[in-house]
């Protein structure tokens, strides 16, 4: 076997320098969503790095890092001696150790990448180009393009300038993003700062009200809507540290959701207009299919869920929270005072301060500070993202997944981002300026969503009903408008493919437990073939699911052990390579895991 006997160990570092890129932090919340939570992080500027430390490490990722702090020398040197290194925009004299040369004069900014399909890392899903966003560095030359993984690109046509490498380097696999990797996911998820209400150019779609959607202006190609593109460059830095650490030991991670379910619909609508038999029709139809519902209620519409039906709903799994609402354009603290009052209100009525929020015509003064409201309320997810004017539905933040806020400090907020991808108004209407759907449409849509993040994409498939379209009403547009015929459609196709339909609240629950369950020692017997790992978990992680590689160095996987009792196996490809994954209750504690291959 390739493999040393007896290989232990450590998670995945990630290294950055707030003062070069505070953004490059965000690399650790990218590990964890994609499940390898035992990661940790390094403030290079605080804690110089040292290549001793680094050579049990199943991977290092480096984020720009300024030349004084010596971190890149320290990668270079581990790298050399066996351990997996990826860089995220590397300085010119970094790129030129691992081939990269002839630095051009110019940079490519808020440019595409194209996906090398003869590059033995690239899987289907990624397609041939997407956007990166902030700037890449230009190289005339690397050696060989069938190390290039990714080419800076225009919009459909590829460029002679590597954007993604792969090599060896002394005894270690390393990869280089020449963009900075970490920075574009976060501008994928939070948009351009300049463009919120605090910025010099707010509410720059122009319709009179300060939305998430309008950071995106301008920024998102809506012809690349329907591709998840940050989720893909994540999961392709998934692929590469998988490849990169092949040669000591498998990589193992948590799968983003319970009971290996390849992907989740959430279905979720707010009170707007609506009456209370419309609302527990909506509440009973996502029942009667298995599935459960999470209503946001407006200040005057707290009537119609009452505390003895509000505990009844959540008893069967369903869940509510705050529909808030100040004003168009309110201020940053406006926003934040209302956000206070309107949990008070809640918390009063029903007991228990709410979960997970959605405002009422999605407002969102600032960048991320209305994400810092929120948070300090005790908020923990977050649905306000959407598709809005000029572009109607889709993957708006290039994202599925739920995702941790950073601000511009390089801060972590503590509430995640789950993007909404369909709103029936905005698809079944014109107010996003592009033709509406038929309901016809609309359904053949959701099914082709849901079939790509059930087979490709593994995304959360988010569609928000509003109950008052039950029965049908027209709107102020003049078009009527009745998403029932739609709304049934979803929940019987999702119950055909067997995807879960949780509450908002359930799915913020699953990843807040998700994310307190740390895989941490990790030890591969190259003798027996059997990787050993503990899992440390919070307060327990129920169905928690393991993503296992298939095969490794020439041996198939056979069984794996939760505490010396067989988990649950299910075979599946995901990017591309065949896997396991292995599913068994945590508890809260600390637990073993040997995964065995022959």
């Amino acid at each position: 076997m390739n493999a040393e006997n007896a290989t232990t160990l450590l998670p995945p570092l990630c290294c950055y320098d707030p003062q070069a890129e505070p953004f490059g932090r965000y690399v650790l919340e990218m590990l964890f969503a994609e499940g390898l939570t035992g990661a940790e992080e390094q403030n290079v500027r605080e804690a110089p790095l040292a290549a001793d430390a680094l050579k049990d490490r199943q991977a290092v990722i480096v984020a720009p890092c300024g030349e004084d702090t010596g971190a890149e020398q320290a990668a270079l040197e581990a790298l050399r001696q066996g351990t997996p290194v990826v860089f995220l925009r590397p300085s010119a004299a970094t790129s030129a150790v691992l081939g990269l040369t002839d630095k051009q004069r110019r940079t490519a900014n808020e440019a595409y990448i194209a996906l090398e399909r003869d590059h033995p890392l690239w899987f289907a899903a990624l397609g041939d180009f997407m956007q990166f966003h902030g700037t890449a560095d230009m190289y005339g030359e690397y050696g060989g393009p069938e190390n290039v993984l990714a080419w800076i690109a225009g919009r459909d046509w590829a460029l002679p300038f590597p954007a993604i490498v792969t090599g060896t380097y002394g005894a270690g696999r390393f990869a280089v993003f020449t963009y900075d990797l970490a920075t574009s996911t976060v501008l994928f998820h939070q948009g351009r700062r300049e463009q919120a209400s605090t910025g010099p150019n707010p509410d720059f779609d122009g319709d009179g009200l300060f939305c998430p959607s309008d950071l995106f202006i301008g920024y998102r190609d809506r012809t690349l809507l329907d591709l998840p593109q940050a989720d893909l460059q994540q999961q392709l830095l998934m692929c590469i540290l998988e490849w990169a650490s092949a040669p000591h030991a498998p990589l193992t991670r948590l799968w983003y959701y319970p009971d290996a379910a390849p992907a989740i619909v959430l279905l979720n609508g707010d009170s707007d207009g609506m009456t209370r038999p419309q609302m527990e029709w909506y509440t009973n139809m996502v029942e009667a299919h298995g599935g459960e519902y999470t209503v946001y209620l407006m200040e005057e519409h707290l009537k119609h869920l009452t505390p003895e039906m509000e505990r009844d709903y959540r008893r069967r799994g369903h869940s509510a929270g705050p529909h808030i609402w100040h004003s168009l354009k309110p201020t940053v603290e406006e926003m934040r005072q209302r956000i206070q009052e309107e949990v008070a209100l809640f918390a009063e009525r029903y007991g228990y301060p709410p979960k997970t929020t959605r405002h009422h015509c999605v407002i969102w003064p600032g960048w991320v500070e209305t994400a810092k409201a929120l948070a300090d309320a005790g908020f923990r997810m977050d649905t306000n993202y959407r598709a809005g004017d000029h572009q109607q539905y889709g993957y708006l933040t290039g994202s599925g997944l739920p995702m941790r806020f950073i601000d511009e400090d390089g801060e972590f907020i503590e509430i995640f981002e789950q993007e909404t991808l369909f709103c029936d108004d905005y698809v079944l209407v014109d107010k996003s300026f592009l033709p509406p759907l038929s309901e016809e449409q609309a359904i053949a849509v959701s099914k082709e969503y849901i079939d790509a993040a059930r087979d490709h994409y593994h995304t959360v498939v988010h569609l928000y009903f509003h109950p008052i379209y039950a029965t049908g009403v027209q709107v102020n547009t003049g078009q009527f408008i009745r998403t029932a015929g739609w709304f049934e459609a979803v929940l019987k196709y999702a119950t055909q493919e067997q995807l879960p339909m949780p509450s908002t609240d359930r799915w913020c629950t699953f990843n807040e437990q998700r994310r307190a369950t740390a895989l941490t020692g990790q030890r591969w017997d190259g003798t027996s073939g059997v990787l050993h790992l503990s899992v440390e978990s919070d307060d327990g992680l129920p169905s928690g699911t393991l993503l296992v590689p298939a095969r490794y160095d020439g041996l198939e996987l056979a069984e794996v052990l939760l505490d010396g009792a067989p988990m649950e196996l299910t075979r599946r490809s995901v990017v591309g390579v065949a896997h396991v994954l292995a599913v068994g209750g945590l508890s809260a504690g600390v637990h073993e895991v040997a995964i065995h291959y022959q």
